[in-house]
Protein backbone atom coordinates (compact mmCIF):
# COMPACT_ATOMS: atom_id res chain seq x y z
CA UNK A 1 0.00 0.00 0.00
CA UNK A 2 1.03 3.61 -0.59
CA UNK A 3 2.12 5.91 2.09
CA UNK A 4 0.01 8.39 0.11
CA UNK A 5 -3.06 6.43 0.24
CA UNK A 6 -6.19 7.78 1.21
CA UNK A 7 -5.40 11.41 2.02
CA UNK A 8 -7.83 12.91 4.91
CA UNK A 9 -8.76 15.60 7.23
CA UNK A 10 -7.55 15.56 10.25
CA UNK A 11 -8.73 18.05 13.82
CA UNK A 12 -7.60 17.81 16.93
CA UNK A 13 -10.06 17.08 20.28
CA UNK A 14 -8.89 19.55 22.60
CA UNK A 15 -10.29 17.53 25.27
CA UNK A 16 -8.91 14.12 24.78
CA UNK A 17 -5.85 14.89 22.41
CA UNK A 18 -7.18 12.08 19.84
CA UNK A 19 -6.88 13.47 16.11
CA UNK A 20 -10.89 12.86 14.31
CA UNK A 21 -9.71 10.56 11.36
CA UNK A 22 -12.55 9.26 9.24
CA UNK A 23 -10.88 5.72 8.83
CA UNK A 24 -8.32 3.99 11.47
CA UNK A 25 -5.21 4.58 10.70
CA UNK A 26 -2.77 1.59 9.81
CA UNK A 27 0.93 2.02 11.34
CA UNK A 28 2.02 2.99 7.58
CA UNK A 29 -0.12 5.44 7.19
CA UNK A 30 0.30 6.56 10.59
CA UNK A 31 4.00 7.60 9.95
CA UNK A 32 3.22 9.06 6.81
CA UNK A 33 1.16 11.46 8.56
CA UNK A 34 3.40 12.26 11.55
CA UNK A 35 6.62 12.80 8.67
CA UNK A 36 4.89 16.67 8.18
CA UNK A 37 4.27 17.89 11.40
CA UNK A 38 6.25 18.71 14.21
CA UNK A 39 4.27 17.25 17.18
CA UNK A 40 4.37 14.04 18.75
CA UNK A 41 1.94 11.52 18.33
CA UNK A 42 1.11 7.91 18.99
CA UNK A 43 -1.31 5.31 17.47
CA UNK A 44 -3.99 4.09 19.37
CA UNK A 45 -5.96 1.41 17.88
CA UNK A 46 -5.67 2.94 14.70
CA UNK A 47 -6.76 6.79 16.37
CA UNK A 48 -3.80 9.19 15.99
CA UNK A 49 -3.10 10.91 19.76
CA UNK A 50 -1.18 13.98 20.01
CA UNK A 51 1.62 13.97 23.22
CA UNK A 52 1.14 17.15 24.92
CA UNK A 53 4.25 18.73 26.26
CA UNK A 54 5.27 17.51 29.02
CA UNK A 55 5.60 19.52 32.28
CA UNK A 56 9.08 20.62 33.45
CA UNK A 57 8.32 18.16 36.75
CA UNK A 58 7.62 15.70 34.47
CA UNK A 59 10.84 15.47 32.53
CA UNK A 60 12.96 15.56 35.47
CA UNK A 61 11.18 12.65 36.60
CA UNK A 62 11.61 10.98 32.99
CA UNK A 63 15.49 11.94 33.58
CA UNK A 64 16.10 10.53 36.57
CA UNK A 65 14.35 7.05 35.98
CA UNK A 66 16.45 6.81 32.70
CA UNK A 67 19.62 6.99 34.75
CA UNK A 68 18.52 5.28 37.51
CA UNK A 69 17.33 2.28 35.37
CA UNK A 70 20.26 2.95 32.89
CA UNK A 71 22.93 2.72 35.37
CA UNK A 72 21.62 -0.60 36.34
CA UNK A 73 21.42 -2.05 33.04
CA UNK A 74 24.72 -1.14 31.92
CA UNK A 75 26.38 -2.36 35.04
CA UNK A 76 25.20 -5.63 34.90
CA UNK A 77 25.00 -6.07 30.77
CA UNK A 78 21.42 -6.57 30.53
CA UNK A 79 20.48 -4.87 27.89
CA UNK A 80 19.72 -0.73 26.99
CA UNK A 81 17.36 1.81 27.96
CA UNK A 82 15.59 4.12 26.00
CA UNK A 83 13.22 7.26 26.51
CA UNK A 84 10.91 9.18 24.49
CA UNK A 85 10.37 9.89 21.80
CA UNK A 86 10.63 7.10 20.36
CA UNK A 87 8.36 4.64 18.60
CA UNK A 88 7.35 1.57 19.59
CA UNK A 89 5.58 -0.55 17.50
CA UNK A 90 3.09 -2.81 19.04
CA UNK A 91 0.82 -4.37 15.76
CA UNK A 92 -0.62 -2.77 12.71
CA UNK A 93 -2.71 -0.54 14.78
CA UNK A 94 -0.70 1.02 17.69
CA UNK A 95 2.51 2.58 17.81
CA UNK A 96 3.41 4.11 21.14
CA UNK A 97 6.36 6.45 22.91
CA UNK A 98 6.59 5.04 26.11
CA UNK A 99 8.08 7.19 28.63
CA UNK A 100 10.72 5.26 29.38
CA UNK A 101 11.22 1.39 28.45
CA UNK A 102 14.18 -1.42 28.47
CA UNK A 103 14.73 -3.70 25.75
CA UNK A 104 16.72 -7.08 27.46
CA UNK A 105 20.00 -8.12 25.46
CA UNK A 106 18.47 -11.36 24.55
CA UNK A 107 15.68 -9.18 22.77
CA UNK A 108 18.04 -6.83 20.96
CA UNK A 109 16.75 -7.87 17.58
CA UNK A 110 13.33 -5.79 17.66
CA UNK A 111 15.23 -2.16 17.80
CA UNK A 112 15.86 -1.06 14.54
CA UNK A 113 17.26 1.66 12.87
CA UNK A 114 13.94 3.49 12.95
CA UNK A 115 11.90 2.39 15.82
CA UNK A 116 11.21 -0.94 17.91
CA UNK A 117 9.16 -3.05 16.49
CA UNK A 118 7.46 -5.25 19.10
CA UNK A 119 7.57 -5.11 23.04
CA UNK A 120 9.95 -4.15 25.50
CA UNK A 121 10.36 -6.34 28.51
CA UNK A 122 10.08 -3.10 30.77
CA UNK A 123 7.70 0.00 30.40
CA UNK A 124 7.79 3.02 32.92
CA UNK A 125 4.86 5.69 32.05
CA UNK A 126 5.02 8.81 33.88
CA UNK A 127 1.32 10.02 35.02
CA UNK A 128 -0.21 13.44 33.75
CA UNK A 129 -3.58 15.21 33.93
CA UNK A 130 -3.63 14.11 30.54
CA UNK A 131 -2.72 10.52 30.30
CA UNK A 132 -3.03 9.12 33.42
CA UNK A 133 -6.12 7.71 32.16
CA UNK A 134 -5.04 5.95 28.72
CA UNK A 135 -1.87 5.08 30.57
CA UNK A 136 -4.11 3.05 33.24
CA UNK A 137 -6.79 1.97 30.96
CA UNK A 138 -5.67 1.06 27.29
CA UNK A 139 -2.22 1.07 27.25
CA UNK A 140 -2.45 -1.55 30.17
CA UNK A 141 -4.52 -3.58 28.55
CA UNK A 142 -1.76 -2.99 25.06
CA UNK A 143 1.12 -3.83 26.83
CA UNK A 144 -0.55 -6.92 28.67
CA UNK A 145 -1.59 -8.42 25.82
CA UNK A 146 1.45 -7.72 23.77
CA UNK A 147 3.51 -9.56 26.74
CA UNK A 148 5.39 -6.07 27.81
CA UNK A 149 6.98 -8.50 31.50
CA UNK A 150 6.63 -5.67 33.37
CA UNK A 151 4.79 -1.82 34.05
CA UNK A 152 5.73 0.77 36.11
CA UNK A 153 2.95 3.86 36.63
CA UNK A 154 4.71 6.55 38.31
CA UNK A 155 2.27 9.12 40.20
CA UNK A 156 3.83 12.65 40.65
CA UNK A 157 0.96 13.96 42.24
CA UNK A 158 1.06 11.20 45.33
CA UNK A 159 4.51 10.84 44.66
CA UNK A 160 4.52 6.77 44.30
CA UNK A 161 5.41 4.23 42.33
CA UNK A 162 3.15 0.91 41.46
CA UNK A 163 5.01 -2.13 39.82
CA UNK A 164 2.84 -4.30 37.91
CA UNK A 165 3.46 -7.22 36.89
CA UNK A 166 2.72 -9.71 34.08
CA UNK A 167 0.56 -12.93 34.97
CA UNK A 168 -1.33 -15.42 33.02
CA UNK A 169 -4.67 -13.22 32.91
CA UNK A 170 -2.96 -9.55 32.81
CA UNK A 171 -1.24 -7.61 35.25
CA UNK A 172 -1.02 -7.93 39.04
CA UNK A 173 0.92 -5.77 41.78
CA UNK A 174 4.21 -6.80 42.66
CA UNK A 175 4.39 -3.59 44.80
CA UNK A 176 3.22 0.28 45.23
CA UNK A 177 5.92 2.67 47.12
CA UNK A 178 6.23 5.74 48.27
CA UNK A 179 8.66 8.43 49.62
CA UNK A 180 10.94 7.16 51.50
CA UNK A 181 10.19 3.29 50.16
CA UNK A 182 12.76 1.15 47.54
CA UNK A 183 11.03 -0.13 44.24
CA UNK A 184 12.42 -3.97 43.68
CA UNK A 185 11.70 -5.20 40.27
CA UNK A 186 10.15 -8.59 39.65
CA UNK A 187 12.18 -8.57 36.30
CA UNK A 188 15.48 -7.36 37.47
CA UNK A 189 16.72 -9.05 39.93
CA UNK A 190 18.82 -7.21 42.00
CA UNK A 191 17.37 -3.72 40.93
CA UNK A 192 16.67 -1.29 43.66
CA UNK A 193 15.76 2.50 43.49
CA UNK A 194 14.78 4.42 46.09
CA UNK A 195 11.40 6.60 45.14
CA UNK A 196 12.83 10.07 46.73
CA UNK A 197 15.63 9.48 43.57
CA UNK A 198 12.81 9.28 41.25
CA UNK A 199 11.49 12.41 42.43
CA UNK A 200 14.11 14.27 43.65
CA UNK A 201 13.97 17.56 41.85
CA UNK A 202 10.63 17.68 41.12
Amino acid sequence: MSTQARPFPATADVNNLFVEIPHRLTAEEFFAFTRHTERQYQLLNGRPRMNPAPLMKHQRIIGNVYLLLDRFARSNALGEVWLAPCDVVFDRFNVVQPDVFFVSTERAHIVTEKNVQGAPDLIVEILSASTADVDRGYKRHLYAVHGVNEYWLVDPDARQVEVLALGETGYVTAGIYGEDEIVASPLLTGLRIAVNDIFAGA
